[in-house]
């Protein structure tokens, strides 16, 4: 599959070539019983004033999480969902659904060169839903990109200190392959953290790790998920 064709599959799991809602995903267990859902984000969301200002209240409460880290605002929240996400090619951001469709928080990815993509955009705004939804909801989100988009590795970025994404990710089946040190700057009341190569540069104690899985460790670990989409 090339990049056109991966453009044209991301349009159409936002709703954007044909106009109407975007994509919902089940997000399933091991014996494909559903525990929830991705839905996409698409163009209905950037009218819904609760649903952004839950999302920019979610992002600012949880910015540590994140390599750049500021307050967010409901109208900056909006600017960004349209301009960084559905005008984005390569991005995909999905609200995540317990069973009963209940909204707990947001999940994306982003494409990549060379077939490689990045899990991001995760936010857990509240403890709703099955234990598991959160690990599941990553297993669902690679399988997307490894049939749905044709893609060969997952990729993850998480600060070391936060033991439950660091858990999330080595359950979906990833395995640390760097760990990074890192400088932070601020400017205008905006904080970075930048990867670094010199370790004596370093001005935090915070580090970030890297993951990856491959498909073919995604097909020996989730053989039932793998074949779902595969036959799609």
């Amino acid at each position: 599959m090339d990049d056109i064709e991966k453009t044209r599959v991301i349009q159409s799991m936002k709703g954007i070539s044909s106009g109407e809602t975007g994509a919902n995903f089940p997000i399933r267990l091991d014996d494909m019983s559903v525990i929830g859902y991705l839905r996409a984000i698409d163009r209905n969301i950037l009218g819904d004033m609760e649903l952004t200002g839950r999302m920019a209240s979610a992002r600012t409460r949880y910015k540590t999480c994140f390599l750049t880290q500021f307050d967010v605002t409901p109208e900056n929240k909006r600017s960004w969902l349209e301009h960084s996400v559905l005008r984005n090619e390569k991005k995909m951001l999905f609200l995540v659904e317990a069973e009963d469709h209940i909204v707990v928080g947001q999940d994306g990815f982003t494409l990549q060169n060379n077939g490689i993509f990045s899990l991001d955009g995760t936010i857990r705004w509240h403890k709703y839903g099955h234990k598991e939804l959160y690990v599941r909801c990553g297993i669902e989100r690679a399988a997307i990109c490894f049939f749905l988009l044709s893609c060969c590795l997952s990729t993850t970025e998480v600060f070391k200190d936060n033991i439950p994404n660091v858990k999330n990710s080595l359950k979906m089946g990833h395995e640390i392959v760097k760990e990074h040190k890192l400088f932070l700057s601020e400017k205008d009341g905006v904080f970075r953290y930048n990867k670094i190569g010199d370790d004596a540069k370093s001005n935090t104690d915070r580090t970030l790790l890297s993951f990856e899985m491959s498909r073919e460790r995604f097909l020996c670990l989730h053989p039932g998920i793998s074949e779902s989409y595969r036959r799609a």
